[in-house]
């Protein structure tokens, strides 16, 4: 989908566009002569969450800084860090973390094919002096099973062998 924003168009329109291709999400950046702003819409009826963006890289300059140019089209895996109470969140970042997740699809840990994970997308959730901060990382990677039953086999019997008599 490939909509061009005019300026008679408003953030209705690209609603009603999202509810025709069935999406149920709307991310939006804007900008003002003061601060750049990320939103996050859940399609049909909220949540909504803005951000102000601090800083931020082009997609063109990451592409550009690695050899490999390649992307993965499965979804990437959502690691999400200081949400929880045991950190000390406010309640609002519950809320940002159910959107959060709602955006990408839910995992089945016994299911999934870690040949297929290329991708991990990073929410920071950061608390210092000031504003709360929303961290943000987008990570390529790479996985390959490990056998350790050869290791964790040879400890055993090691111990084994020194504990009889």
């Amino acid at each position: 989908m490939h909509l061009k924003e005019q300026k008679y168009q408003k953030m209705e329109d690209y609603i009603r566009a999202a509810e025709i291709y069935h999406a149920s999400h709307l991310l939006t950046f804007s900008m003002t002569e003061k601060n750049t702003y990320f939103k996050i819409a859940k399609l049909p009826a909220g949540p909504t969450a803005t951000f102000k963006v601090n800083s931020f890289t082009l997609a063109g300059d990451i592409v550009t800084s690695h050899s490999l140019n390649k992307t993965s089209n499965n979804s990437p895996l959502l690691v999400m860090s200081g949400f929880g109470k045991e950190n000390g969140a406010p309640e609002i970042a519950r809320v940002v973390s159910t959107l959060l997740q709602s955006i990408f699809p839910p995992i089945n840990i016994h299911a999934i094919n870690l040949e297929r994970c290329k991708r991990v997308i990073l929410f920071s959730l950061i608390k210092e002096k000031g504003p709360i901060r929303l961290e943000f990382r987008h990570y390529e990677i790479s996985t390959r099973q490990r056998d350790i039953n050869k290791a964790v086999f040879s400890s055993k019997h090691q111990l084994g062998k020194k504990t009889r008599k």
